[in-house]
């Protein structure tokens, strides 16, 4: 987990077996958010005993640290079909972005999944997949050759809830797992700031960026100074903004960018296709030859 220490700080956290968790605080205005990861292995049987200890630490995390707000992730192995729409009304979320109902691709539910839905009732949490822009059909977020299926989920209360915009599987198809990715409001009362440039500096570039830097042909603000001091990194060869990626280093070359390319394209029509067994099997064949050109690579 990272987070702009900037302007956060962890000020508890927690490390059991089956999860991890902490509780950030906002240094602007002391707002707090819980978040807990967790994974639950595909033959454990005490689902419902680890729910309840994520449970008593989220209760002892809005009693002693005032955390109103929660966010619960991970690869829970439990699959609730289209369980967990909102029934009564006091638990409709005044959230546009979020439906009422929500749905899956994926029918099946099993004791993990009953286990969850018991968990999100109990604690008024919301699951965000399938409901959301982004998932409205609740796509599947793990794929192998024996099946798909929903079993990386996300749930939030409704503190937080009302701050969603969008939840969405991504694309990538790097694990037989596909990442979930949540998009909130600022959390924060206070205002919003600017991102703020990285630059890679360079000492074979120093001499350039001296002379364009050097370029001021009048008084300047600080907002006009910054964007000058970006103009003269960019023109004088220095890398903005870049921390690099695999995608950048020499050995992913035109092969892998190919086979990657390839990948994403057999996972679009295995989706396309709900996940029919031959699109399934063609994108999960290219994983593994994508997979195999990075390896020979490195």
């Amino acid at each position: 987990m990272m987070i702009n220490q900037t302007t956060h700080e962890i000020i508890n956290s927690v490390t059991e077996e089956c999860y991890i968790g902490c509780t950030i605080k906002n240094k602007n205005d002391s707002t707090k958010l819980q978040v807990f990861s967790a994974y639950i292995q595909p033959n454990r049987t005490d689902c419902e005993e680890i729910l309840e200890k994520i449970e008593i630490e989220m209760q002892s995390n809005k009693e002693n640290h005032q955390a109103d707000n929660l966010l619960i992730m991970g690869d829970f192995n439990g699959r609730i079909g289209n369980l967990g729409s909102f029934e009564k009304k006091e638990w409709l979320i005044d959230n546009k972005a979020l439906s009422n109902a929500r749905t899956s691709e994926d029918q099946f539910i099993n004791r993990n999944g009953k286990a969850i839905i018991n968990f999100t009732l109990e604690n008024n949490l919301v699951i965000l997949n399938g409901r959301t822009e982004g998932d409205s059909q609740g796509q599947p977020t793990f794929s192998n050759k024996n099946g798909s299926s929903v079993i990386d989920l996300m749930f939030t209360n409704s503190t937080l809830a009302k701050r969603i915009s969008k939840f969405q599987v991504m694309e990538w198809g790097d694990s037989d797992h596909f990442p979930i990715n949540m998009i909130c409001n600022e959390i924060s009362k206070s205002k919003t700031t600017e991102k703020t440039t990285k630059l890679i500096w360079k000492k074979d570039k120093l001499d350039t960026y001296r002379t364009q830097a050097l370029i001021i042909e009048d008084e300047l603000s600080y907002q006009e100074l910054t964007q000058r001091i970006k103009n003269a990194a960019i023109a004088s060869g220095l890398r903005v903004n870049g921390i690099e990626g695999k995608r950048d280093k020499k050995w992913f070359d035109l092969d892998c960018r190919s086979a990657r390319a390839t990948m994403i394209w057999k996972l679009k029509l295995a989706k396309k296709s709900n996940w029919f067994y031959e699109a399934r099997h063609a994108f999960i064949k290219e994983r593994k030859a994508y997979n195999e050109a990075k390896e020979d690579k490195t």
